[in-house]
Parts: C-alpha cells; sequence; structure tokens
C-alpha cells in the first residue's frame, strides 16, 4: 500500500507502519532511495549493524546499550487510556 502511494506521487514527508512493513526491506530501500523519512516497527528478534557495520546485535538488547540520559520523551497524541507517551532515541544502524 505505501508503495502504491509513493508510486501514484501522493506528495510525502515520512512514513510510519507496523512490523509487517518493518520487515519488508524493499519497503526500507525504497524509501530511503527517495529520501523519504520513515519510523518502521521491527520484531523484537530483529537483528541489526551498529557501529558503521562492525557489530551485529538484537533490536531487544539495544535498547540496553543505550545510555538512559540519550532517550527523550515525546507524545504521540491522547490514546484511549490516556496520553501516549513514549521514549524515542535515535541511532544509525543497518539491517542488513
Amino acid at each position: 500500500m505505501i508503495t502504491a502511494v509513493l508510486d501514484a506521487g501522493v506528495p510525502v514527508g515520512w512514513v510510519t507502519g507496523d512490523e509487517v512493513y518493518g520487515a519488508d526491506s524493499g519497503l526500507r530501500d525504497d524509501l530511503e532511495h527517495q529520501r523519504i523519512g520513515y519510523v518502521l516497527a521491527v520484531g523484537c528478534d530483529r537483528r541489526v549493524h551498529v557501529n558503521d557495520g562492525r557489530t551485529l546485535v538484537r533490536v531487544d538488547g539495544l535498547a540496553d546499550r543505550i545510555p538512559a540520559t540519550e532517550w527523550q520523551l515525546h507524545n504521540c497524541g491522547p490514546g484511549a487510556e490516556g496520553p501516549r507517551d513514549y521514549l524515542w532515541v535515535w541511532i544509525t544502524s543497518s539491517p542488513r
């Protein structure tokens, strides 16, 4: 669906998606090629390369390696059970 929107020429500033979209390496490649920002969920057992590709780690263990001072709290709007506050941190990784 996301690719169809991009192929149709709909102006897009950024994309979000659940774990199904996050598992699609072709989609990530397309978004990066078109210079479109994205946040895609991935399974906790997904492995990514960090440290300029030198280290392969599971994403669920990666969070533990990031100092607490690096995390930023952001509100994503109201939810059914109150505010949706999430901790975010920016890292550079490669899923390959």
